[in-house]
């Protein structure tokens, strides 16, 4: 499994899987992330193997922190290793930098697991709840952190001061 900058060849992949793996509503537009990248505030990394396109890394940066906002593998390469391959892969992109995620709060009500499921994933992968409920854009998330280290509310509202600006306060909320 490589994982490296995005090539231009590979951008229609990179959108269909962004597409199909991500909900419209919590899709921020792919054109953002370029711009970011452009001035070094972003990075959009794919997965490979074999030289293939396998899968999506999108990460924003803060001081000292890298924040995976996006992550997906493609149908016909999940189960294969390679997301638990990929996240130690990041953490060592950016060795000067705290990697952080982010996933919906587990609802024990709901009919699919899928939610725990990708929380066991990342524990299994070393990333835990860093008690830091947050709502971006109306929507409750929780921070994971490597073995759950504490994240200041402040920096994980930096991530998004690039795409939000001056009114990052109004989309990047503390949950109570």
């Amino acid at each position: 499994m490589e994982l490296s900058p995005i090539c231009k060849k590979e951008y229609p992949a990179l959108r269909a899987l962004y597409r199909s793996a991500f909900p419209a509503a919590e899709r921020m537009p792919l054109s953002r992330f370029f711009a970011l990248q452009k001035k070094g505030q972003a990075e959009i990394l794919v997965l490979r193997t074999g030289g293939a396109f396998a899968g999506l890394m999108i990460v924003t940066f803060a001081p000292g922190y890298a924040l995976l906002n996006y992550f997906a593998v493609e149908p016909d390469c999940r189960s294969m290793g390679l997301g638990s391959r990929a996240l130690p892969a990041l953490q060592q992109r950016y060795p000067n930098r705290q990697v952080v995620l982010e996933v919906e709060p587990p609802d024990h009500t709901a009919p699919n697991a899928r939610q725990r499921q990708r929380l066991d994933f990342y524990a299994k992968n070393g990333f835990l709840p860093c008690n830091l409920p947050v709502r971006l854009c109306g929507v409750a998330l929780d921070v994971l952190t490597p073995g759950g280290q504490a994240l200041d509310f402040a920096a994980y509202q930096g991530f998004y001061r690039p795409i939000f600006g001056r009114l990052a306060p109004l989309f990047v909320q503390k949950r109570q």
